[in-house]
């Protein structure tokens, strides 16, 4: 047979059969036999090659993998027989691509998944070929559900960047797709204005619409969006100081994502009061509990007597001079971070 030949495509389940037998004897029968059918051929005299020419249509069921057998037998008894594989794809590859419409890099990894019903594919990315699995297959395609997925990187230049995708299968079906990404330029980091562990709002600047997000990179995760170039966000509750927040804005057209604005949560918070134990005209180390780290000072008026930085327990012990009987004592402790706690006042008692 001329056709089909040897691991014939086909995009049809109509197929064509065409081809001839020669013999010096009379034939007693051509026949084709496909799907578990029997077809006896209809032949045709060429007086000028003589031969017996033979061409017909053959209906198949369904796609995939076929086998084709030619038989045939003169008068004589004299017999032939031989086999055809062919391989009928009537479905479309299918091509799905993942992409960010917008971004601010020069370039953008895109996730290309191609599929069909046989391993043979091939992709080309804006004439580029990228997927090939012809190679991989020789020249036995299998009729399967098969799938590649790749990662492919696009470079981009500023501006509206369009790229074609172009999905060929084996009999030739192709899927073109045209995607559009835009590089431009990234929103700009939103400003903050300072927060301490006494604040009940975070504000501060950023473009009008965009989204202000502000974290700890932990479980807090607070936003709003800008208005009038400004935003306010409502604390659920006030932030303990030495808390690293993190802000960033993301535009609403583009969901680009700006460079991180880092604060720390400032300590506004003074000491509680701190407790002192009795002290006599026989003390020498004035005694007690503050906040831990900080600094406790004890005061005769205006003369300082001492000064002593409290433990991580919070007690702390201040040297001093003997002083007389119903002397006023003031007693302060300051934090790290400059706040100073309301006094605490003693009368130095007789022994």
């Amino acid at each position: 047979s001329d056709i089909p030949a040897a691991a014939g495509e086909f995009n049809s389940l109509e197929v064509p059969i065409k081809g001839y037998v020669t013999d010096d004897s009379k034939l007693a029968y051509v026949k084709v036999e496909y799907e578990g059918k029997t077809k006896e051929l209809s032949l045709v005299w060429d007086e000028e090659k003589k031969r017996h020419n033979f061409e017909d249509t053959l209906t198949f069921s369904k796609e995939g993998k076929h086998d084709i057998r030619f038989f045939a037998a003169d008068i004589a008894g004299n017999k032939i027989d031989f086999n055809r594989e062919i391989y009928i794809d009537i479905t479309a590859p299918k091509l799905d691509i993942k992409y960010k419409e917008y971004t601010s890099s020069s370039s953008q990894k895109v996730t290309v998944t191609a599929a069909d019903n046989y391993d043979a594919l091939r992709l080309l990315v804006n004439g580029n070929e990228e997927i090939n699995t012809f190679v991989d297959m020789g020249n036995v395609p299998v009729y399967k559900e098969f799938k590649k997925t790749k990662d492919i990187t696009i470079p981009l230049e500023s501006g509206a960047n369009e790229v074609e995708f172009v999905l060929t299968d084996l009999v030739g079906h192709e899927v073109t797709k045209t995607i559009t990404i835009h590089k431009v330029s990234g929103p700009k980091k939103p400003s903050i204005n300072a927060v301490s562990d006494a604040s009940k709002t975070i504000t501060g600047k950023a473009a009008t619409g965009a989204k202000v997000t502000i974290t700890d990179n932990k479980k807090l995760k607070l936003t709003a969006t800008a208005s009038s170039g400004k935003y306010s966000i409502k604390l659920p509750s006030k932030l303990k100081a030495g808390t690293i927040l993190y802000a960033t804005t993301t535009d609403k057209k583009t969901g680009l994502v700006s460079a991180k604005t880092k604060i720390t949560v400032k300590d506004k918070t003074a000491p509680g009061v701190p407790t002192v134990k009795e002290v006599s005209d026989k003390t020498q180390t004035v005694t007690g509990k503050t906040e831990a780290g900080a600094k406790v000072t004890v005061k005769a008026g205006k003369k300082t007597l001492g000064t002593a930085t409290a433990k991580k327990n919070g007690t702390y012990s201040v040297k001093i001079k003997k002083q007389k009987a119903d002397t006023a004592l003031s007693v302060t402790a300051k934090d790290k971070a400059g706040n100073t706690s309301k006094v605490k006042k003693i009368t130095v008692k007789k022994k």
